[in-house]
């Protein structure tokens, strides 16, 4: 940024791609605590490849099961109150897990890049 090197604001809007585009290449990426590289040709592959092309087979699967085992039609969900609490506090003890294990696995990545730089300068 300092040095006037990478893709801005401005830059991006100019492009004329969707904000939408660039929010999800942007998380996909997650440059969390270091720069990152960004390449035209990454950009175009994850957008590309991981967005469309996983989305479009979620779709794809999602509207073919409703279709054969539901006559096309989505039916009306059912809640059911006794474990709509244990639910929830599954998925939430889940996303903690999933989060504390991110967490350390991300500790371990700064350590090394702290290394790697080290030893590469």
């Amino acid at each position: 940024k300092s040095k006037g090197v990478g893709v801005f604001g401005n830059d991006a809007k100019e492009s004329g791609i969707p904000a939408d585009a660039w929010r999800f290449y942007i998380f996909y990426n997650r440059p969390e605590k270091s720069d990152t590289q960004f390449l035209w040709n990454d950009f175009q592959e994850k957008y590309n490849g991981e967005l469309i092309g996983n989305l479009g087979n979620l779709v794809n699967r999602t509207l073919t099961f409703v279709s054969r085992y539901y006559e096309g039609k989505i039916p009306q969900g059912k809640i059911d109150e006794e474990n709509k609490k244990t639910q929830l506090d599954n998925a939430t003890n889940a996303r903690d897990n999933a989060q504390s294990e991110y967490d350390s696995k991300r500790q371990v990545y700064d350590q090394y890049q702290s290394i790697i730089n080290k030893y590469d300068n």
